[in-house]
């Protein structure tokens, strides 16, 4: 069952838009694409306009150039004093440093072939 509210907006909406169709158009199609085309045509862009998307784009790549050139990052840690930096390691081992007094040794072996940690120091 339809809502009649809703049939009557639609029934509405029909009657003013044939009533809009059949009203005569005021500018011909032919005539008013001749004035966009007049009115587009006298728009033009300044020499000015041209250069300064160039300008920004360089502009932002010097910014960045310079950014990456001037910021090598962190320099690498020193190892820990008291714990020798040239530790011999096995097959499968990562030495990295937490910080200037943190070590962290990392396995990546099955634990069988792995050495023990007599054989090791």
């Amino acid at each position: 069952m339809k809502d009649p509210h809703r049939r009557k907006a639609e029934d509405l909406f029909e009657n003013a838009w044939r009533r809009r169709l059949e009203r005569p158009v005021r500018t011909l199609p032919t005539e008013a694409a001749a004035r966009i085309a007049a009115h587009v045509g006298s728009r033009r862009r300044s020499p000015l306009s041209r250069w300064i998307p160039l300008a920004a784009a360089a502009a932002l790549a010097l910014a960045v150039g310079t950014t990456l050139l001037r910021d090598p990052g962190p320099p690498p840690l020193p190892p820990a004093a008291g714990v020798p930096g040239d530790l011999p390691l096995g097959e499968g081992e990562i030495l990295l440093w937490l910080d200037t007094s943190t070590p962290l040794y990392m396995t990546f072996q099955p634990p069988a072939a792995a050495p023990s940690p007599e054989e090791k120091s």
